[in-house]
């Protein structure tokens, strides 16, 4: 939940320029706890995803507590936090953080809202192996394989997927 509007991380939750110019002139570590307190928010904050990892950059924090919150995400946590928090991830992700790609890479793989994480691997560069493909088609739906491959019909993964997977080559086909 975010906090009150007149604080610092309750100003920072809902973007405010005032509140990123504050954080970015107090010592630093109390600005990287501030920032991980913020990532560590349930609300939709994806309007300020940008803005998050541009601090996540120019603070560099330690990520581990965002991601051990990420890991501890409960099943009925709403849809809009997942998303807010998938895209600052794969944000940062994209942009080099190797941190953030490791820590993507394995929660799609294991973690509890691995369907979410799985949805940042549609924007580029982000891509998975034939071996994590391989792992994950048991249990990725008709419709999500389809809207991968269509994403990226053209990277030769699919191809590699489809000679031994009849549900890759159906999807292939009809994109």
């Amino acid at each position: 939940m975010l906090d009150t509007p007149e604080s610092l991380l309750g100003r920072l939750q809902r973007g405010r320029g005032d509140a990123v110019r504050e954080l970015l002139l107090m010592s630093a570590e109390p600005a990287r706890q501030t920032l991980i307190q913020c990532l560590c928010t349930e609300a939709d904050m994806s309007l300020h995803a940008e803005g998050f990892v541009e601090l996540v950059f120019a603070l560099s924090p330690d990520l581990s507590p965002w991601q051990r919150w990420i890991e501890n995400l409960g099943p009925d946590v709403a849809e809009d936090t997942r998303l807010s928090v998938f895209h600052t991830l794969g944000e940062l992700a994209i942009r080099g953080h190797g941190g953030s790609r490791a820590f993507l890479d394995r929660y799609v793989m294991a973690g509890r809202h691995w369907r979410d994480a799985l949805s940042q691997y549609l924007v580029e560069p982000l891509s998975l192996g034939a071996a994590d493909w391989s792992k994950l088609l048991p249990r990725v739906d008709e419709e999500t394989l389809a809207v991968h491959v269509y994403c990226k019909i053209d990277d030769p993964l699919w191809k590699t997927l489809a000679a031994g997977d009849a549900r890759v080559d159906q999807a292939l086909r009809a994109a």
